[in-house]
C-alpha cells in the first residue's frame, strides 16, 4: 500500500502589524476683523501624515466651536480627533494599539490680540479727544483775534 501526503490547509490566519502612533501637536492661530468684537481661534491638530482643524468665535473670554468635533482616518489607517471640553481643545491620535493626546487651554490664547485690539481703540479715543481739544483752542482764539481785529466804531460828530 503506498500512501500520498496530501496538504491540508487547517488554519489560516490574517495578521496585520501596527506600529505605535506618532504624536500630535496641537497649534493655533488668531484671526480677527477689525469692524467686529469678535475673533477666530483656529485649532489644528498635526501628525506625520494628517491633519484636521476646527474654528472657535470668541469675544472676550468665551469660546464656542463652530461645526462641532472633526474626525479624519488617516493615510496609515489611525484615527485623528479634534474637539473641544470646556476650557480646552483636544486632540486624540490613535489606532488598536496605541494612543497619543494633546490638550491645550484655550482661555487666554488670544489675549495679545484682544489687547492689541483695546490699545488701538484706547489710542485713537486719546488722538480724537486731543484733535478736539485743538480744533476747540483754535475756534476761541480765531474769535478772539477777528474781535482784537476789528475796527472799531467811531461816531464822529460833525459840526452844523
Amino acid at each position: 500500500m503506498v500512501v500520498s501526503p496530501k496538504v491540508q490547509t487547517l488554519t489560516q490566519y490574517n495578521v496585520t502589524v501596527l506600529d505605535p502612533v506618532t504624536p500630535v501637536d496641537l497649534t493655533f492661530t488668531c484671526a480677527s476683523s477689525s469692524s467686529s468684537s469678535f475673533y477666530n481661534l483656529t485649532l489644528t491638530c498635526r501628525t506625520d501624515d494628517s491633519s484636521i482643524s476646527i474654528t472657535m468665535r470668541c469675544e472676550d473670554q468665551t469660546c464656542n466651536q463652530e461645526g462641532g468635533e472633526r474626525r479624519s482616518v488617516t493615510k496609515s489607517g489611525s484615527s485623528l480627533h479634534i474637539y473641544q471640553l470646556k476650557e480646552s481643545v483636544i486632540c486624540i491620535h490613535s489606532n488598536q494599539v496605541s494612543r497619543n493626546e494633546s490638550k491645550v487651554n484655550i482661555e487666554n490664547r488670544c489675549i495679545e490680540l484682544a489687547e492689541k485690539r483695546a490699545t488701538a481703540i484706547n489710542v485713537t479715543r486719546i488722538i480724537l479727544a486731543a484733535l478736539l481739544v485743538v480744533v476747540f483752542t483754535l475756534t476761541v482764539v480765531i474769535r478772539k483775534c477777528k474781535r482784537k481785529t476789528k475796527p472799531e466804531e467811531v461816531m464822529y460828530e460833525f459840526p452844523e
